[in-house]
């Protein structure tokens, strides 16, 4: 059999064998309908960050989901505005047909991007390759994230096409990259910050001022389209930090754990973390130094917010992969210890604390996962040096 059949098929099997799961709720209780209608009110000249339109919307669709969310106080559409623009393609079409078309391209950028991100890797054999897709496939915030209608996997497509471009030096696909990853700037602001040093580092100063003038030309212009949407993102945050214990943070997790001493020990939770990454990056072998920092910063980024939910954890995936890449590796008995670990920590504990947080009132419970995969990245880097030096 060929090697490709091998490594899609093994993906597409793991896929029909959890379409169930993949299969949406009532969009009117998830999530596309609002990212769908955001793409709907703009295109149509409107502003999703008015009060107003979500009343017509919760009343015009009949969604008790974003009647909840007006209930709360809170922002229904609290993202920057140049977010929004990206699904005015998805909002032209009807509400029979756009939402679906959403969740399919959830599913769909998902998958490329995984499929790019681990041919991106070096591979012991295509074997390894074949189960690394699978067990993406099986990665409960990939899963939910599509489930629940949220846009994750376009941010992670964001951070493929960023890695991309900073191997082949190409502001395309560099302000690409960024764009998707601006749409969610709450998550990946550690990542900028370590992609300005990279690149400064490796004096790659057209590229970055190309990709910095068109990158901050799109924010400024759509910023200067919906000026009140700062209003809109502060006031909803705000709501929403009253309500931190049912979040998948490391916060969240905190206040439930500790909840006389929460800030503490979410403080030293979060310091953890950032040691473990740091050295992670010490640790990993040379041609991998820069993969491992990119990632670091995305499991940094996702344990740092107070504000995360258990999709936001598929930005842990290129992290996954890395973990993958050291299992693949290794030989013996080292192999079997890794992929046990492997399958507890990457595979089994985020659906076990999803099921866990969907029985109770709070997604807390999900907030060690990013926690758990600082350790798990710099276990994986540590383990790819011994192996690089042995080779």
């Amino acid at each position: 059999m060929k090697p490709r059949v091998v490594a899609y098929g093994a993906m597409a099997l793991a896929l029909l064998a959890e379409a169930p799961a993949l299969w949406p709720s009532s969009f009117i209780v998830t999530d596309h309908l609002i990212i769908w209608y955001v793409g709907r009110v703009i295109a149509s000249g409107g502003s999703p960050y008015l009060t107003a339109t979500w009343v017509d919307a919760a009343t015009r669709y009949g969604s008790p989901h974003i009647q909840e969310i007006l209930d709360y106080g809170a922002s229904v559409w609290p993202y920057p505005p140049w977010t929004g623009y990206l699904f005015v393609p998805f909002g032209i079409l009807p509400v029979e047909v756009g939402p679906w078309v959403l969740h399919v391209a959830y599913i769909a950028a998902g998958l490329a991007g995984a499929i790019v991100l681990a041919r991106m890797l070096p591979w012991r054999t295509s074997s390894m390759f074949a189960a690394a897709l699978a067990v993406f496939a099986v990665f409960q915030p990939f899963v939910i994230a599509a489930r629940w209608g949220q846009f994750t996997s376009f941010v992670l497509v964001g951070f493929v096409l960023l890695v991309a471009g900073m191997r082949s030096r190409s502001v395309p696909l560099l302000v690409a990259g960024a764009l998707l990853l601006a749409t969610k700037p709450q998550l990946t602001a550690i990542l900028g910050v370590v992609v300005l040093v990279v690149l400064i580092r490796d004096r790659a100063a057209r590229e970055l001022a190309g990709a910095a003038v068109a990158v901050g030309a799109v924010l400024a212009l759509t910023w200067l389209r919906y000026p009140e949407w700062l209003e809109a993102a502060t006031s909803g945050s705000g709501v929403r930090i009253g309500l931190l214990e049912i979040f998948a943070s490391t916060w969240g997790l905190a206040i439930n754990v500790a909840p006389s001493a929460w800030p503490f020990v979410g403080g030293l939770l979060v310091l953890a973390v950032y040691a473990c990454v740091l050295m992670a990056v010490r640790s990993s072998p040379a041609p991998l130094r820069v993969t491992t920092a990119l990632c670091g910063a995305l499991v940094a980024g996702v344990a740092t917010v107070p504000l995360a939910h258990a999709y936001d954890h598929l930005l842990l995936a290129p992290t996954l992969f890395v973990a993958l890449l050291a299992w693949s590796w290794s030989t013996g008995i080292a192999r079997l210890t890794q992929g046990v670990l492997l399958v507890l920590l990457a595979v089994a504990v985020p659906w076990i604390a999803f099921v866990l947080s969907v029985a109770g009132p709070t997604q807390a419970v999900s907030g060690i996962v990013p926690i758990l995969f600082a350790p798990l990245l710099l276990g994986s880097a540590t383990l790819l040096r011994r192996y690089a030096k042995s080779a």
